[in-house]
């Protein structure tokens, strides 16, 4: 009886941290006023994210363990750290209450599991749960690396042609922004925008679009047009 109890209380829990924690709830005036001054445009942003597991993880702050890669691959599939951490507890959590649910099943059926394998599932089905999820992301990041780079060529091939026809680097920039479409090309529009916004340089822009989303291709036009730009290249 008293572990029927136990595995209950556990197995509770954790299904209410998990319902509780979908609960969209609204997003804080500090990253509402940063997403409107935020250089880089991923596209579309993610579906809401879990208020009460956002809350936990900034107050706990899981967020600062995740690292600069990592960092680089949410910025690029638009997430914020916060989110991806409360999504990695949360599937964590689920994981660990198959175990509990597990007994509870087995007790219901009036067939008894050694408790060792209860635990089993649990220990097993946590991290694996998280470390999908965490693989997905990664995935879902290399694939988006992937179409920016192609988007990137293109982009390129219009500046270069923009050039050619007797336009100056920044003009050249711009119409090849605007010449092109999808969430790769809005990157780049949002990222030259807010260059002007901010009075700095288009390339030093583009750097700062390639650093965050760990792109190495466009951090190096970025440097090929600050030649172009400031040296006269």
């Amino acid at each position: 009886m008293t572990a029927a109890l136990l595995l209950g209380l556990v197995g509770g829990l954790g299904l209410a941290v998990a319902v509780g924690a979908l609960v969209p709830g609204p997003a804080p005036l500090a990253r509402a006023l940063a997403d409107l001054h935020r250089s880089e445009r991923p596209g579309p942003r993610r579906p809401g994210a879990p208020g009460l597991g956002v809350t936990l993880a900034r107050v706990v702050g899981l967020e600062r363990m995740v690292g600069e890669r990592l960092g680089g691959d949410l910025a690029v599939t638009g997430r914020d750290e916060a989110t991806f951490a409360a999504w990695t507890v949360l599937l964590g959590l689920v994981g660990l209450a198959a175990g509990p649910v597990l007994g509870l099943l087995s007790l219901a059926a009036g067939t008894g599991l050694p408790w060792l394998i209860p635990v089993a599932a649990s220990t097993l089905a946590a991290p694996g749960a998280a470390g999908a999820y965490v693989l997905s992301v990664r995935s879902e990041a290399n694939r988006r690396r992937g179409e920016f780079v192609f988007a990137l060529s293109a982009f390129l091939d219009l500046v270069v042609v923009s050039m050619a026809a007797g336009r100056g680097i920044e003009g050249a920039l711009s119409i090849g922004a605007e010449s092109g479409s999808g969430w790769a090309f809005d990157a780049l529009r949002g990222a030259l925008g807010s260059a002007r916004l901010r009075g700095v340089t288009p390339w030093s822009a583009l750097d700062e679009l390639g650093s965050t989303w760990d792109v190495a291709e466009l951090r190096g036009l970025a440097a090929s047009i600050e030649l172009a730009g400031a040296s006269g290249a």
